[in-house]
């Protein structure tokens, strides 16, 4: 025997994932009584909720900013069912080139990376235990 939910013409539980067995008894004003049971099957089939952007100094969400000053990422993601889901994410620098010009890739983190970049873009994917996935982007504008 589960739990009981109480006595209403409606109800509605969260049930946790997986699979359940719910039993209804129906009473009449009269006092006749009938049963029925039904097996329910809960999947989690929502994509995590993800929200990303840009953070100046105070903290306020900016889509543009002058070259030099100083931003953060945010990277916020919830789930209903899974409290941490994972997430990916990167940014690339956005400028112009030129024909037949030279582009010098090095791997790894530097301190102070100077490019000529109009804009940032930053994506991220968030997935889910249950294989659900979100992709967002935002772009911050840059401006000299």
């Amino acid at each position: 025997m589960g739990n009981w939910l109480g006595v209403t013409e409606t109800v509605t539980p969260f049930l946790a994932l997986g699979s359940h067995s719910v039993e209804v008894l129906a009473t009449t004003a009269t006092g006749e009584a009938a049963t029925d049971a039904v097996s329910v099957v809960i999947q989690d089939r929502t994509p995590p909720r993800l929200e990303l952007g840009f953070l100046n100094r105070r903290g306020e969400v900016v889509t543009s900013t002058e070259s030099g000053r100083r931003v953060t990422t945010k990277i916020t993601v919830t789930d209903v069912y899974d409290p941490e889901p994972v997430v990916e994410s990167t940014a690339m620098p956005v400028f112009s080139v030129h024909d037949g010009e030279k582009i010098v890739i090095r791997n790894g983190r530097l301190n102070a990376v100077k490019l000529p970049t109009t804009a940032i873009d930053l994506s991220a994917t968030a997935h889910d235990a249950s294989g659900n996935s979100v992709t967002g982007m935002a772009v911050l504008s840059i401006t000299n």
